[in-house]
């Protein structure tokens, strides 16, 4: 099974780790490089999908998170906007 995952990566400037997020299915892992947080995020989806399939919830999981099933492949939903953006707030 392959999952396809919109990744996202930065520096977590407290702890001094680098921080990977998995969009849409919204796990995340962390370490001390880009490339380590990668790593560590692949294995964290990759006990996450072990234990969805354990619960027997696997397809209902993927498919509230937008993905849609292709033979072995799960497929993300496509982005239509990736962006940074800044937020003033009142007080």
């Amino acid at each position: 099974m392959n999952i396809h995952m919109n990744v996202r990566t930065w520096l977590d400037h407290e702890t001094g780790q680098y921080i990977a997020h998995a969009l849409p299915i919204d796990v995340a892992s962390h370490g001390p490089t880009p490339d380590a947080a990668k790593t560590a995020l692949d294995e964290a989806v990759r006990a996450f999908v072990a234990a969805a399939k354990a619960h027997g919830t696997l397809e209902e999981v993927m498919e509230e998170c937008g993905y849609q099933r292709r033979g072995d492949d799960w497929i993300a939903p496509a982005l239509v906007s990736a962006e940074d953006r800044l937020l003033t707030t009142v007080g």
